[in-house]
């Protein structure tokens, strides 16, 4: 009976190949999926995202923002008043933002009132995070927030 055996540079070169193939596949699988998510706050409003690999802000990153459409896709945000008992409003409206390895990013800005948002991307194609505006001194506001504003979205 003759027994057939490789060399052993041939079995060495197969596993390296096997090695270097598998982690590609892992990352792969295992990547943020990119396209427009659907959301609602738990102030009972919709709003979009999107997320897409685009040059933001002058770099290709994976990017997150709120896409062109207005108010229909933003998140808007009920802001009551605790002195004069009316209440205001704000939208969430992220420009492009890069969306870090961890997938959680961080935002604020400022312009009617301030508006910090987290927001956690997940790999299954869900997005999750909280939304949270306060007036400013300057327009007389300052009592006026929202709170803390819990939102789940999901990619249509």
């Amino acid at each position: 009976m003759r027994r057939y055996t490789r060399p052993l540079g041939s079995v060495i070169g197969c596993a390296a190949v096997v090695l270097c193939v598998m982690p590609a596949t892992v990352l792969a699988g295992g990547s943020f999926k990119t396209g427009t998510y659907k959301g609602t706050t738990s102030q009972g409003y919709s709003f979009e995202f999107a997320l897409k690999n685009i040059a933001c802000p002058r770099k290709r990153h994976l990017c997150i923002y709120t896409p062109s459409g207005g108010a229909a896709t933003q998140a808007y945000l009920n802001m009551p008043c605790t002195s004069s008992g009316s209440s205001t409003n704000d939208y969430v409206d992220l420009s492009e933002v890069p969306v870090p390895k961890s997938g959680v990013v961080h935002n604020s800005e400022t312009a009617f009132s301030v508006v910090v948002v987290t927001v956690k991307v997940a790999h299954n194609g869900t997005m999750s995070g909280t939304f949270e505006a306060t007036g400013t001194v300057s327009d007389g506001t300052s009592d006026c927030t929202s709170g803390v504003v819990t939102f789940n979205a999901s990619r249509s």
